[in-house]
């Protein structure tokens, strides 16, 4: 009796904070808002919550089973279980990517000079800029993802040190 009480509190409290977590870090990625580390803390929360619900749900095993019993209740989790059945669902097309997912492609297949010619800059201080942070460029006519690949950085990166207004700094290397 002592361990499925102490399980119990551990359940319940844990199954609580990372409910808590999980939502609160999903709904700031709802709206695209990227800080500190809300993705890897929702990633990893979730595998927490799973865990917690699974301790929670071996606790309170009759009550659970009695939502399947209960047709209000079971109004409300099929509908729920669909949707996220059909979430992992594939889908195909052009509208299949987010817009900003094929700008950021785009970009990062873009040449250099094309690049520069967004960033309202000459191309040979876009070259001075990528340089002076410790990118080696061959020509120009290279992508983003050329250039990236050929100096150990992302595309992303690249193209921050780009449309950035700082003076350009040196970026880490990536392994």
């Amino acid at each position: 009796m002592p361990n499925v009480l102490r399980m119990r509190t551990y359940a319940g409290a844990a199954t609580i904070g990372s409910f808590f977590v999980v939502s609160l870090t999903g709904i700031i990625m709802f709206f695209h808002i990227n800080i500190g580390w809300i993705k890897m803390a929702h990633e990893w929360m979730s595998w927490v919550f799973v865990a917690a619900a699974v301790c929670h749900a071996v606790v309170h095993w009759r009550s659970l089973l009695g939502y399947f019993r209960n047709r209000a209740a079971l109004a409300v989790i099929i509908p729920i279980v669909i949707i996220g059945l059909l979430s992992l669902s594939p889908v195909h097309g052009p509208a299949s990517k987010h817009p900003l997912a094929q700008v950021m492609f785009r970009l990062e297949h873009a040449s250099l000079e094309s690049v520069a010619t967004l960033t309202d800059r000459d191309v040979s201080e876009v070259v001075r800029r990528l340089k002076a942070s410790g990118i080696t460029i061959d020509t120009t006519n290279q992508t983003i993802t050329e250039i990236a690949t050929r100096n150990g950085r992302r595309p992303t990166e690249v193209l921050l040190l780009l449309f950035s207004e700082e003076k350009p700094i040196k970026a880490v290397r990536h392994k």
